[in-house]
């Protein structure tokens, strides 16, 4: 497996291939674009800008981030729905999408001359593979959470995804632990573990607490199992009444809401809990600039649902957040415990009760793992260093196409 984030990084990302760029066409496939929890997709679709023109296949187009759109030629495609009409569309049309979208991917395909498709999600990127194995159009892959877990459960993915591996040119996975799960051995040497970088400020706070005296944790993430949002309540029910001076912020919305703000009144906690249900990635970042802590309290959800390494994590560390976490999926990758932030084991209440207790009640504990996990972020996981990443990774694969 090839850890590409140990490469060097040019002064100026933007210019790495640009001779080249002229010549270079690529098809990014997803089922929407550009999800309110996938920022992430968007970062990576800019490294694929700066090599060529980049078309978007997708099944809807959202942009509630509101980035910037017009530069991509779109292509909205319907998948089958239903059962029958998948089971049918497996073993007779051989495709996933409906009769006129597969009609459309034909032309696409034969009528542009793709460098190379990228395929978010490995459950796209088999529905997208008879295309560009037909036309011969290198691909590159992207595993970032479900796919590599809960997926891995279910026979009819699985046993398709040896195909997928054999034809793909790379593999890229955000946490190292999906090479196991995914059972990535006999292609190891096409497996590139690349994080997801995220923007890094040029100051950041450090992890000290306002003037008002009150010590603010922040949330931001789906309420969805495998975030562990209910335990975080019910530790900080119990943190509260230790601690005092002391506040919750639950950004996200999910199938856990209504759930979570019940055991909020339940323990009595609706002064002490705010809720701020699903916001843009610019409120992500304010409320980030305001907290004093960052929690996230990941495990492996009951379906076998994993996450890839969140995103807010690394924005939290970005911005000099003290950050406690989970040992759990690629987590570990970027948090050294005691070093950068404080991981607890999944579904250890107690760890995780007694890791925020010792930074709401230490700010110069906060400071310095703040501090780490800030210069940390800068050095290996901003945007620029992905963009590089990603350049080397599909330069080299346009390049040996094009032999």
């Amino acid at each position: 497996m090839n850890d590409s984030l140990l490469s060097g990084l040019p002064g100026n990302t933007d210019t790495t291939m640009t001779d080249a760029r002229s010549n270079n066409t690529f098809l990014v496939y997803n089922t929407s674009f550009f999800d309110v929890s996938q920022t992430f997709i968007y970062h990576q679709v800019k490294a694929l800008q700066n090599m060529g023109q980049v078309h978007l296949l997708g099944s809807q187009f959202m942009n509630p981030h509101g980035f910037p759109m017009e530069c991509y030629t779109r292509h909205e495609v319907r998948k089958i729905r239903g059962l029958i009409g998948r089971v049918t569309g497996k073993f007779w049309k051989r495709s996933f999408f409906d009769r006129q979208s597969s009609s459309y991917l034909h032309k696409l395909f034969r009528e542009t001359g793709f460098s190379m498709v990228h395929a978010h999600f490995g459950t796209n990127a088999l529905d997208i593979l008879p295309y560009a194995r037909r036309y011969g159009v290198p691909m590159v892959v992207s595993f970032h959470g479900a796919d590599a877990s809960r997926m891995v459960r279910m026979p009819h993915y699985t046993r398709r995804l040896p195909a997928l591996f054999n034809y793909a040119s790379a593999i890229i996975i955000s946490g190292r632990h999906m090479a196991g799960t995914l059972n990535l051995h006999p292609w190891s040497d096409k497996v590139h573990h690349v994080v997801y970088g995220v923007q890094v400020p040029e100051q950041g706070s450090y992890g000290k607490a306002d003037g008002t005296g009150t010590v603010k944790i922040l949330h931001s993430g789906r309420l969805v199992p495998k975030k562990g949002v209910p335990d975080l309540i019910r530790v900080f029910g119990e943190l509260q009444s230790e601690v005092g001076c002391v506040e919750l912020h639950i950004a996200g919305g999910g199938e856990e809401l209504p759930r979570c703000r019940e055991l909020v009144d339940m323990l009595n906690l609706q002064t002490q809990v705010i809720f701020h249900g699903p916001v843009s990635n610019s409120r992500v970042q304010e409320l980030l600039e305001q907290a004093d802590v960052f929690v996230l309290n990941s495990r492996t959800a009951p379906d076998g649902d994993m996450e890839g390494t969140p995103v807010t994590l690394l924005e939290a560390m970005a911005m000099g957040k003290a950050v406690v976490s989970t040992r759990h999926a690629g987590i570990p990758d970027v948090i050294s415990h005691e070093q950068n932030g404080l991981l607890a084991d999944e579904y250890s209440n107690t760890q995780l009760k007694e890791n925020i207790k010792r930074l709401l009640t230490d700010s110069e504990l906060r400071h310095a793992l703040g501090k780490k996990a800030g210069c940390q972020i800068k050095k290996l996981y901003s945007v620029e260093t992905m963009t590089y990443t990603l350049g080397q990774i599909f330069s080299g694969i346009v390049t040996s196409a094009g032999k």
